[in-house]
C-alpha cells in the first residue's frame, strides 16, 4: 500500500496491527533508506499490536520541505494460503500547526460534547454522570 506523504506535512507512523491465520512478513520502505522487515511471531499473529514512535519524517526531514514515500508490504511466509487484516497509523501533522493539548468526546449515552486534556482516558459527561473510558494511544506529549 504505497502512500506519499505532502510537502509541509511531517508523518509518523504510529502504531500497528496484524491479525493473520500464519506467518508474515512486513516491509516498511521509506524514501531511500534501508527497509526496515518485521516478522511479527506466527504464534501471537491473532491480534499482535504494537505502538511506535521511532519512524518520523521529523528526524530527517525537521522542516518537511520534501515530500517522503511510503510502501508497506504483506508477504505471505507460510507454506498454505492465509487470510488477515493490517492496519498501519500513519500521523500527519502540518509544520507550525499547533500541539494539540485537549481532544473533543462525545457521550454515547446522552450526547453531549465535551472537551478534555488530550491524555485524559477516563470521562465523566458533564450533562448525565455517564462515565466511560477513551483510548488515549499517543504516549508523552511533546
Amino acid at each position: 500500500m504505497p502512500y506519499t506523504s505532502p510537502i509541509g506535512f511531517l508523518a509518523s507512523q504510529k502504531e500497528r496491527f496484524f491479525s493473520f491465520n500464519g506467518a508474515i512478513r512486513f516491509t516498511l520502505a521509506l524514501d531511500t533508506l534501508d527497509p526496515i522487515v518485521l516478522f511479527p511471531s506466527a504464534d501471537n499473529l491473532m491480534g499482535s499490536y504494537e505502538s511506535i514512535a521511532a519512524i518520523d519524517t521529523k528526524y530527517w526531514d525537521a522542516s518537511a520541505e520534501e515530500e517522503h514515500h511510503w510502501d508497506m508490504t504483506i508477504t505471505n511466509m507460510d507454506t498454505i494460503p492465509i487470510s488477515g487484516t493490517a492496519q498501519v497509523a500513519l500521523i500527519l501533522t502540518e509544520i507550525s500547526s499547533a500541539i494539540m493539548t485537549e481532544k473533543r468526546v462525545r457521550c454515547r449515552k446522552c450526547g453531549n460534547v465535551m472537551t478534555v486534556p488530550l491524555t485524559q482516558t477516563k470521562i465523566k459527561c458533564t450533562n448525565c454522570g455517564n462515565e466511560f473510558i477513551v483510548p488515549f494511544f499517543g504516549g508523552n506529549i511533546v
